[in-house]
C-alpha cells in the first residue's frame, strides 16, 4: 500500500473513530443477539489464525462498528478467514461508514439494506484487494453532490472508463485487477461495478441468470436500490438512465436471475434457498414471467417419497445445468418457481433409483415422476426442449441518447490513454535483448501482460541471467489472467524455489506443467511454494509415491474437512489451507497437488473428473476417503466415440455434446475441454468405471434444442462404442419476409448483416464465427456486412470469413430500410443478420443477443444448397 493511500485510510479511521460509540449498528435486538451466537461459532473455526483475525477486535472501535465486525465475521465463507487478516475487514468496515455519512442518500438506506448490500467486502467470487479505499477517494469529487440515482448512473460512466467487456476465463479478478487489465467478463464487470457502487454508500448486488434459456450463454449485471426499490442496470455499459440494457429483451426469456445476499437474511424478497451464512435471492419476477410447479417423486412402489433429491434443470451448453436442488417434503414434493419455457426435472432417491422428464412450465401445475429407473440401466431419452417466447421489453426513452453516446466516446478514449502506456512491441524487443531472451516470446509474453506490465519485466529482471529462459518458460506455461495480476514476488517464489528443489533450467513438458506451474485449477497465484517446501521438508523422500503418501496422511491428520462453510465455492489458497488448517474438499485436494509441487513431486487435478493425482510411472488417484491411492491406467474402461465425419458442423464439447457421469445423486458432466472438436478427442477416451451419459443437443433458431441423452454402464478393463447422434430439424425453411426493393445487388442467396463490433452482443457474434470461419470458407458462403463507419468495419477485417465483404451503413440507413420493408427490427437491435435470396425472400432473420448466431447461418445456408 502506497503512502498517500495510507495516510488516506488512516484519516477515515480517526474520523470514523470520533462517532457516538453508544450507536447500535443492529437495532434488533433478537438478530444481534443471533449474529453473536453465530460470531462465535465462526470464531472457533480459525484455529490457529484467531490471532490473525480475531485479534483486531481488541482494538478501540464504536458500537456500530464492533457490531459490523461481529457481522462480518459471522458469516464469511471460510476462504476469507484463510486469506486475510482482521484489518483488511476493519478498513473495510470503517470506509463502509465514512461513506454512509460522507453522502446524502447514507442516512435514507434501511439498516438491513446496509447491512446486506452495502457492508459486505464481497459481491461474490471475486479477489479481494484495497479497491474500496480507491474507489471512495476516486470518487467522492464526482458524485458528493448529485441525486442518489444521478450518482448511481454517474458511477457506472467512471467504470465504463476503467474497463469494458472482453470475454477471460472463470477466475474473477479483483475489482484493481480489472483496472489493471483494463477489460473484464460480464462477471468482472458487475462485481467491479457493485464494488464501486458500495464504496460510495449506494447499495448494490450482482444479478445472474445462470444460463439463458434460448441461447447457449449465461450474463450478469447490476441492480441499486434507489430511493425505495431495485432497478438495474448494465455494468460498465453506461446508459441515459436506469432500467435500460441490450439485456432487457433476453431478460424477459430467462428462467432464473438470482443474486446472493451476505448474512442471515431477513427480508422481505422471494428466497430461493436460504442457509445459515448467506440466502440466495429469486429475482426473476423482476425480469420475466413466472410460475411456481410441483414435483411429486414416487417409488417405485408408486408411494409418495419423502427425502428425495429434485434437480430442476436447464438445458445449455450441451448439459441440464441445475437451476435449483430440493428435497421433497413429507408428501414427497418439491416446488419451484421458474420461467415459461421447457426444463428437465430429475429426481432420485439414496439408493440409486432415479427418473427424468421434460416439464414445460406455462402448462404443468404438478408433475408426478416415479422412480422407475436403477443406476445401470441403458435407455435413450429424447426431448424437444423449447425456450419461453419472445416478448418485446418496453420501450426506452430516447432522451439523452446523444449525450450519453459523446460520453461514452469520451470515456473510450480516457480508457484507450490508459492502455497506450502498456509496453509496445520496439520497447520490449530492446528489453529482450538486455536480458538475452528471444524476442517474439518475450514480447507475447508482455504485450498479454497488459496493465502488469512492470511487475512482468520486474520479474524477468531480477532473475538470475541463468535463469532467464526457464523464467519466460514459466510465464508462457501459467494463464493469460495470471500474467493481469500476478505480483513479482509471487513468481519468483516459484522459480527460485522450483531450481532449489531440484527443478531443471530445460524442463520437459510433463515437469513444465504439474511441477514448475504454480496455477492448479482456477486459484490465483499465490507464493506458496517456499512456505509448503520448508515446513514440509520432512515429508519428502527419494520415492515420490512414498513422499505423495506422507502428504496425504498430514493432510488427513491436520486439515479439517468442512464442507458447509466455504458457501462461495471460492477457491482457498495453499497457503490459506496450511494456516487455518480447515478446508472444503476441493480445496483441500488443491492443497494436495500444491504440497506434491512445492516438494519436487508432478501433481494435477485430473483435467475431467478432478480426481487429485501424482506422478509415478503414471498418474496415481488419490482418494482422501480411504487414504490410499489407486492406480490410474488399471481402473479404467474405454469409451469410442463413433461419428459421421460429414456432420457439419463438426460435434464441439459443451457445444453440441457432453459426457457426464453418475455421482450418487445427479449425472455430473466431465470437464473436458470446452468447445474440443470431436475429432481432436482420442480414439478410445479413458474413464472410471461408472454409470454415464452421452448427451448430444442440436438448438435451432428459435432456441429450441433436439436434444438425445444416453444412459451406458462402464465395467473396469471394458471397451464400450458409442454412435454420437446429434438429431437435426426436419422442417423446410420458410419465407418469414420479404425485401422486395432492396438497393441490395444479389445474385444468389446471401447473408446480410449488421454490427457494432464495440458493445457485448457484437464481441459475441465475433467469437462465435471463431469456431466455424473455416467452415464457411470452405462452402464459399458469402456474406455482406454493414458497420457504422470506416474505422469501425476496420475492426471486423480477419474476423470474419475470407468471402466477406465489409461496407459502411451511414446511419444506419440500409438497416432502417430492410426494418420499415419487413417489420423486422435491425438497427435498433444490432447485430442483426439475415439470410436472403436473389429475389428478395428473407428466410432467416435474428436480431439482438444470439449466441451460437455464426453456427445458426452456416447450418441455414447449408440447408440451403442441400435443397438445391
Amino acid at each position: 500500500m502506497n503512502q498517500r493511500l495510507f495516510s488516506f485510510l488512516l484519516a477515515v479511521m480517526l474520523l470514523a473513530g470520533c462517532s457516538k460509540h453508544e450507536i447500535h449498528f443492529i437495532t434488533d435486538t433478537t438478530y444481534r443477539q443471533q449474529v453473536e451466537t453465530d460470531f462465535e461459532a465462526a470464531r472457533k473455526l480459525t484455529g490457529a489464525r484467531q490471532g490473525k483475525l480475531f485479534g483486531v477486535m481488541n482494538q478501540d472501535m464504536t458500537t456500530e462498528e464492533r457490531e459490523a465486525m461481529m457481522f462480518l465475521f459471522a458469516y464469511m465463507p471460510l476462504n476469507d478467514m484463510a486469506d486475510y487478516d482482521g484489518f483488511f475487514f476493519l478498513r473495510n468496515v470503517r470506509l463502509a461508514f465514512a461513506a454512509r455519512d460522507t453522502f446524502s442518500w447514507g442516512k435514507t438506506v434501511p439498516e438491513d439494506v446496509f447491512r446486506h448490500f452495502v457492508l459486505p467486502y464481497r459481491v461474490n467470487n471475486e479477489n479481494l484487494d484495497s479497491a474500496r479505499a480507491v474507489f471512495f477517494r476516486e470518487l467522492i469529487p464526482r458524485v458528493k453532490n448529485l441525486t442518489m440515482k444521478d450518482a448511481a448512473l454517474e458511477v457506472n460512466h467512471w467504470c465504463h472508463e476503467k474497463i469494458n467487456y472482453q470475454g477471460t476465463d472463470s477466475r474473477t479478478i479483483s475489482p484493481l485487477g480489472a483496472i489493471c487489465t483494463a477489460y473484464g467478463r460480464c462477471g468482472e464487470e458487475s462485481t467491479f461495478t457493485a464494488t464501486a457502487l458500495r464504496a460510495v454508500g449506494i447499495p448494490a448486488r450482482q444479478v445472474y441468470t445462470p444460463r439463458w434459456a434460448h441461447v447457449d450463454d449465461n450474463h450478469a449485471w447490476v441492480e441499486v436500490w434507489i430511493d425505495g426499490k431495485w432497478q438495474f442496470l448494465g455494468a460498465c455499459e453506461p446508459a441515459p438512465d436506469l432500467n435500460q440494457g441490450w439485456f432487457a429483451g433476453p431478460a424477459l426469456r430467462t428462467m432464473m436471475v438470482h443474486t446472493n445476499a451476505f448474512g442471515r437474511y431477513q427480508g422481505t424478497e422471494k428466497v430461493l434457498k436460504s442457509y445459515d451464512k448467506f440466502a440466495r435471492l429469486n429475482l426473476l419476477g423482476n425480469y420475466a414471467p413466472t410460475r411456481q410447479i410441483a414435483v411429486k417423486v414416487t417409488g417405485s412402489d408408486g408411494k409418495q417419497l419423502p427425502g428425495a433429491t429434485v434437480d430442476f434443470g436447464l438445458y445449455n451448453y450441451a448439459e441440464f445445468y441445475t437451476l435449483h436442488r430440493a428435497t421433497t417434503d413429507e408428501n414427497g414434493i418439491a416446488l419451484f418457481e421458474t420461467g415459461l419455457g421447457d426444463i428437465q426435472v430429475w429426481a432420485c432417491d439414496t439408493k440409486g433409483n432415479f427418473n427424468l422428464s421434460r416439464l414445460t412450465v406455462e402448462t404443468t401445475d404438478t408433475l408426478i415422476l416415479q422412480l422407475s429407473r436403477m443406476q445401470g440401466d441403458a435407455f435413450v431419452y429424447e426431448s424437444d426442449n423449447i425456450p419461453p417466447i419472445v416478448r418485446e421489453p418496453a420501450k426506452v426513452s430516447e432522451s439523452g441518447q446523444k449525450e450519453n453516446e459523446r460520453r461514452l466516446a469520451v470515456e473510450d478514449s480516457i480508457r484507450n490513454a490508459y492502455i497506450s502506456t502498456f509496453i509496445n512491441k520496439d520497447e520490449a524487443r530492446a528489453l529482450a535483448a538486455s536480458l538475452a531472451l528471444d524476442a517474439d516470446r518475450f514480447w507475447s509474453v508482455l504485450q498479454r501482460s497488459r496493465g502488469n506490465w512492470p511487475a512482468i519485466k520486474s520479474f524477468f529482471e531480477k532473475a538470475a541471467p541463468a535463469n532467464r529462459e526457464l523464467a519466460l518458460i514459466l510465464t508462457e506455461t501459467i494463464a493469460e489472467k495470471d500474467l493481469h495480476d500476478t505480483p513479482e514476488a509471487t513468481l519468483t517464489d516459484h522459480l527460485n524455489r522450483y531450481l532449489a528443489n531440484g527443478g531443471t533450467l530445460t524442463p520437459d513438458d510433463h515437469r513444465r506443467l504439474y511441477v514448475l506451474n504454480p496455477r492448479i485449477d482456477l486459484e490465483m497465484l499465490t507464493p506458496y511454494r517456499s512456505l509448503l517446501a520448508d515446513s514440509l521438508a520432512s515429508l519428502r523422500s527419494r520415492d515420490d509415491a512414498a513422499s505423495a503418501g506422507a502428504i496425504i496422511a498430514w493432510i488427513k491428520e491436520k486439515i479439517v474437512i468442512d464442507s458447509v462453510n466455504n458457501y462461495y465455492r471460492i477457491q482457498i489458497s495453499p497457503v490459506g489451507v496450511f494456516g487455518l488448517r480447515r478446508s472444503d474438499p476441493s480445496n483441500r485436494d488443491l492443497f494436495f497437488v500444491a504440497a506434491c509441487r512445492a516438494l519436487g513431486i508432478a501433481a494435477r487435478l485430473e483435467p475431467a473428473t478432478k480426481m487429485p493425482q501424482y506422478y509415478k510411472d503414471g498418474w496415481v488417484n488419490v482418494s482422501f476417503a480411504t487414504g490410499e491411492s489407486q492406480t490410474f491406467v488399471a481402473e479404467k474402461g474405454r469409451v469410442r466415440l463413433v461419428y459421421d465425419p460429414k456432420e457439419s458442423p463438426e460435434p464441439l464439447y459443451y457445444i453440441h455434446f457432453s459426457l457426464a457421469r453418475f455421482d450418487g445423486t445427479a449425472m455430473k458432466t466431465l470437464e473436458f475441454e470446452e468447445m474440443k472438436p470431436i475429432s481432436q478427442f482420442p480414439g478410445e477416451i479413458e474413464l472410471d468405471p461408472g454409470y454415464y451419459r452421452l448427451l448430444t443437443g442440436n438448438r435451432l433458431s428459435d432456441g429450441t434444442v433436439l436434444i438425445r441423452q444416453e444412459f451406458f454402464s462402464l465395467a473396469k478393463g471394458e471397451n464400450k462404442k458409442i454412435d454420437l447422434l446429434v438429431r437435426h430439424e426436419q422442417a423446410s425453411l420458410k419465407v418469414i419476409a420479404r425485401w422486395a426493393e432492396t438497393p441490395l445487388k444479389l445474385s444468389a442467396t446471401t447473408i446480410v448483416g449488421w454490427i457494432d463490433p464495440e458493445t457485448e452482443p457484437g464481441r459475441h457474434f465475433l467469437v462465435d464465427m471463431e469456431p466455424v470461419k473455416e467452415s464457411f470458407e470452405k462452402a464459399g458462403i458469402r456474406m455482406q456486412v454493414f458497420a457504422t463507419d470506416i474505422a469501425t468495419g476496420k475492426k471486423l477485417a480477419g474476423r470474419l470469413p475470407k468471402e466477406t465483404v465489409v461496407s459502411t451503413d451511414d446511419g444506419w440507413q440500409l438497416a432502417k430500410s430492410f426494418s420499415k420493408a419487413t417489420g423486422l427490427k435491425s438497427e435498433t437491435a444490432l447485430p442483426a443478420f439475415i439470410v436472403i435470396t436473389a429475389g428478395g425472400d428473407v428466410v432467416y432473420y435474428t436480431s439482438g443477443y444470439q449466441i451460437g448466431t455464426g453456427e445458426q447461418l452456416l447450418k441455414t445456408m447449408q440447408r440451403i444448397l442441400r435443397e438445391k
